[in-house]
């Protein structure tokens, strides 16, 4: 039965239990992480009153149209082929600023300018833009040290992707709220669609104590729960690592599930590295074979963004 393992920073044998846990579930709880409590509990708190907000105020910084902002409820179907509706979540996207010249390049459509909400006018959001910024850049440095372990679970240089995300990165901050809508999925209705994420590493802070995250376990078919825990995130490697890995680390599919009777919040932060970085298989030796073929990271995303936003009858 999959297993999901705590890989604790304080511990001599981190990097042995994370190396079990992407060649196995691919996912993991991240304990000790060093991070300020401060930080999490105000970005708790800012993008609860964000939430909170009438849809009339949200909808100044809708995201139609852009890669930044926020997402009405359902209008993200992640596993198209099996719902009967949107997912019943609102998000927002929050990226890194981006110069101008990358406003008009080959990824325009992945890149923009974030959007704020006047916080003058509204009183419960003000230092809701310094909650998220400092959360997402202290979610990057959480970022920059798994990728460490993540070079040692492949056998490679512990800085071989540090190129790949430096400079330049795109890593996006996503606050999620899901409604208190229980889920069926034999009615084809879910708080979010099975699904593998699409990039590098998914760091997610759940920011209350309500179930619903579930992973699929392939070798029984079944869905095991993956509780929240406070002093813990949860991370999973997704498609990109997985195809950077020949295959060897496991993306996994997950899904939410809502039981109805409250609402549910968290934070995901998807970490992920320069458009323009081209990702070819790590191949060990001369009798690895590459299973997929090089491809730029921005091409592949564009694809899945539009796989996500199909509607559920498949247009």
């Amino acid at each position: 039965r999959m297993f999901v393992p705590t890989v604790d920073l304080s511990r001599a044998d981190a990097a042995d239990v994370l190396r079990r846990a992407l060649h196995t579930s691919g996912f993991f709880y991240l304990a000790h992480d060093g991070v300020d409590d401060g930080v999490i509990e105000d970005m708790r708190a800012k993008s609860k009153a964000f939430f909170a907000l009438d849809v009339n105020v949200k909808s100044r910084i809708d995201a139609a149209g852009s890669s930044r902002g926020w997402t009405r409820m359902r209008a993200e179907t992640l596993d198209a082929a099996h719902s009967s509706a949107g997912d019943s979540k609102e998000g927002v996207y929050i990226g890194r600023e981006c110069a101008s010249e990358e406003l008009e390049g080959d990824y325009a459509t992945l890149v923009g300018r974030n959007k704020w909400l006047d916080e003058t006018s509204e009183a419960s959001i003000r230092g809701y833009r310094r909650a998220m910024e400092r959360y997402y850049d202290t979610m990057v440095g959480i970022g920059m040290r798994l990728l460490t372990l993540v070079a040692a679970a492949l056998d490679v240089e512990e800085d071989y992707f540090d190129t790949y995300w430096t400079p330049t990165h795109n890593c996006v901050l996503r606050p999620l709220r899901y409604a208190a809508v229980k889920s069926d999925a034999n009615a084809g209705t879910f708080a979010a669609g099975a699904h593998s994420d699409y990039g590098g590493l998914t760091i997610l802070k759940t920011l209350d104590d309500v179930p619903g995250l579930e992973i699929y376990d392939e070798a029984n078919a079944s869905w095991i729960a993956v509780p929240p825990r406070d002093d813990a995130f949860v991370v999973n490697i997704g498609d990109l690592l997985e195809r950077w890995s020949n295959g060897r680390l496991k993306s996994t599919k997950h899904r939410v599930m809502t039981a109805g009777d409250v609402e549910r919040h968290s934070v995901a932060f998807f970490f992920e590295p320069d458009y323009f970085a081209v990702v070819e298989p790590i191949v060990r030796d001369v009798d690895d074979v590459p299973k997929y073929d090089a491809i730029r990271f921005g091409d592949y995303l564009l694809a899945r963004y539009a796989e996500t936003y199909a509607s559920a009858d498949g247009s």
